[in-house]
C-alpha cells in the first residue's frame, strides 16, 4: 500500500484513521470487478442460449439425433464398465493360476476390444456430424439475417463487427464444435463417475 506524504505528518491516531480509510478503496474496486465479471458471465450465458436454443427447440430431427449420440455415449460407458469387470476377473484368474478362467477372460477381452474400437470411432463420427449439422443450420440462419434488410450495409457503415464474413465462416465452427464437445464430455464424465462409483461400492469389503 502506498501512503501519501501528508499522512506521515499527522498525529498517530489521525494517521491510523486515515490509513484505515485508505484500505477500503481496494475492497471497493474488488467488489466492482466481481460485479463486472458476474455481468459478463450473465451476458455470455444469455448470448449462448440465444444462439444454441433455437436449433434444438424448433428442429425435431436434431433432437432425435442428439438423443442417438447420447445413447452412443451411454453405450461407450457401458463398454468401459465391462472392461473394468473383465480386467478384475482376468487378473484374479491369473493370480490363482486358473487356466480355463484365464482363457475365458482373454476371449472376453478380445470381444470387448472388437466392440469398443468401432463403437468409439462411430461415436466420434456421429458427434462430429452433430456439430456439423448445427453449424450448417446456424450458418444459414446468420447468413439470412446478414443479407436481409441490407444489414451488411449497416454493419459496414457502423464498423460494429469486424470481418463478419470471417466470423460466420470460422467462429461458428469453433462455437458449435466446442459446445458439443464440452456438453458430451461433461455428460460422459458424469456417467463414468456414477458407474465407477457403483463398482467401487460393490467391491467395498
Amino acid at each position: 500500500m502506498k501512503s501519501d506524504g501528508h499522512v506521515e505528518n499527522l498525529e498517530p491516531c489521525e494517521r491510523i484513521q486515515k490509513l484505515s480509510e485508505m484500505e477500503v478503496e481496494p475492497n471497493a474496486l474488488s467488489h466492482e470487478e466481481k460485479q463486472k465479471k458476474r455481468q459478463n458471465i450473465s451476458r455470455i450465458w444469455f448470448l449462448f442460449k440465444r444462439l444454441a436454443i433455437p436449433y434444438w427447440k424448433f428442429n425435431a430431427s436434431a433432437r432425435w439425433f442428439l438423443i442417438f449420440v447420447v445413447f452412443l455415449a451411454l453405450l461407450k460407458s457401458a463398454v468401459s464398465v465391462a472392461f473394468s469387470y473383465t480386467a478384475r476377473d482376468f487378473w484374479n484368474a491369473l493370480s490363482v493360476k486358473d487356466l480355463p478362467e484365464f482363457k475365458l477372460k482373454s476371449l472376453q477381452y478380445f470381444i470387448l476390444i472388437c466392440v469398443a474400437v468401432p463403437l468409439v470411432v462411430y461415436y466420434s463420427f456421429k458427434r462430429d456430424v452433430l456439430s456439423m449439422k448445427w453449424r450448417q443450420w446456424l450458418t444459414d440462419t446468420l447468413l439470412h439475417s446478414f443479407f436481409s434488410n441490407r444489414s451488411y450495409y449497416r454493419l459496414e457503415s457502423t464498423n460494429s463487427v469486424d470481418n463478419p464474413d470471417q466470423r460466420i465462416a470460422d467462429d461458428i465452427n469453433s462455437f458449435t464444435r466446442t459446445s458439443v464437445l464440452l456438453a458430451l464430455n461433461l455428460l460422459q464424465s458424469i456417467i463414468d463417475l456414477i458407474s465407477f462409483s457403483i463398482i467401487l461400492i460393490s467391491i467395498y469389503p
